[in-house]
């Protein structure tokens, strides 16, 4: 069976994965918990808080998780569409990507306290702040600034027929994780500032990739995995022992290791298909985009939340719940159906060009 016949619809193409779905859910929780969940009073509960914080490193376990489920879904709509895949795919990630984007820019703007000048407004409304040295509006934008790396890199590999040859894919990523862990390594040893960090967001997205391309038989991709994660432990040694970023170096392992256990496990599963939890994965990129704004948002109007962190961890949520579900609907669901009739008529033009030319 020829590649392009063994990937199923996606999400661009006007279906979704309901198991995708329900790991954008877990993913998500993941996130929106670890930021606005309080710490117990009692010592038990506080220790247990710490203990998960330790273990999910403060939601960037979800984070990992988002990174892996963008890999797996992302360059199939390259090869979902044989005449025209780099045109479909633009048009498809900058509407996926920029509407819900700039819908939290402007709910920050009337949110935050004190929001920033308006020239670093204008430079976070291109999505291209980290690269110009300007600090995002939001903390969670620096990720986003990772899926445009990566939907680059997509379009790299794609030129070079390296994402229609599964093969070619699996041993870009091994020779990527062997790079990386040398490049850590020169890194301790010779303090040399190598973007080994980029590099291992890069690939967890290409070894999603790779599970959902190369459709390997799952003892295989289990095996592949137990060396993705010897080579992510001595990554993390290089890079984060004995701490870095005031956490441990085996919190940030911990981290690797478990979103990409929760993926495999899950990537394919039967089990993610409770209605809440997909319904949750289907919004949870807005729910990523405005949860840390529900905090001041919440305190601003019913400032005595101040004094009931548990009230206000319930009232929060609900608001994040309910204010991305509308953005879904109204902003990012509609956005997503106009960049496919773009991407349509920008194809059907450009075969109207080619026939006129070869006429």
């Amino acid at each position: 069976m020829h590649l392009l016949e063994q990937i199923p619809t996606n999400p661009d193409h006007g279906l979704r994965i309901t198991s995708i779905d329900g790991l954008r859910g877990i993913a998500a929780c993941m996130v929106m918990l670890a930021h606005l969940m309080p710490v117990p009073a009692d010592p038990l509960g506080a220790q247990i808080v710490s203990g998960l914080d330790w273990l999910f490193q403060h939601g960037q376990t979800g984070v990992l998780l988002f990174f892996l489920i963008s890999g797996y879904v992302v360059p199939s709509s390259l090869l979902g569409h044989p005449d025209s895949h780099l045109r479909r795919f633009a048009v498809s990630r900058v509407m996926r990507l920029y509407p819900a984007y700039w819908a939290s820019i402007i709910l920050a703007l009337f949110i935050l306290p004190s929001p920033p000048g308006w020239t670093a407004i204008a430079v976070n409304v291109t999505l291209g702040q980290r690269f110009l040295g300007v600090e995002d509006l939001l903390g969670v934008y620096w990720t986003l600034q990772v899926e445009m790396v990566f939907y680059v890199l997509c379009t790299l590999l794609f030129l070079c027929r390296i994402l229609q040859t599964p093969e070619r894919l699996g041993w870009l990523v091994a020779s990527l994780g062997i790079a990386l862990l040398a490049a850590a390594f020169i890194r301790r040893q010779f303090g040399v500032g190598l973007p080994v960090g980029w590099g291992l967001y890069m690939l967890l997205m290409l070894f999603g990739a790779w599970c959902r391309l190369a459709a390997p038989a799952p003892a295989r991709q289990w095996r592949a995995a137990g060396a993705l994660i010897l080579l992510l432990l001595g990554i993390c040694w290089a890079l984060y022992y004995p701490q870095a970023f005031a956490r441990h170096w085996l919190s940030h392992f911990a981290g690797f290791a478990i979103a990409l256990l929760l993926f495999l496990a899950l990537n394919r599963s039967t089990h993610l298909s409770w209605r809440p939890l997909v319904l949750l994965g289907e919004i949870s990129y807005s729910v990523y985009l405005l949860h840390s704004l529900m905090r001041p948002a919440s305190l601003e109007l019913w400032p005595a939340l101040a004094a009931d962190p548990y009230l206000a961890f319930l009232v929060q949520v609900g608001l994040s719940l309910v204010l991305s579900a509308l953005i879904y609907r109204v902003i990012e669901k509609p956005g997503v159906r106009l960049g496919r009739r773009w991407a349509d008529a920008w194809v059907a033009h450009a075969a109207r060009r080619r026939a006129l030319i070869t006429v």
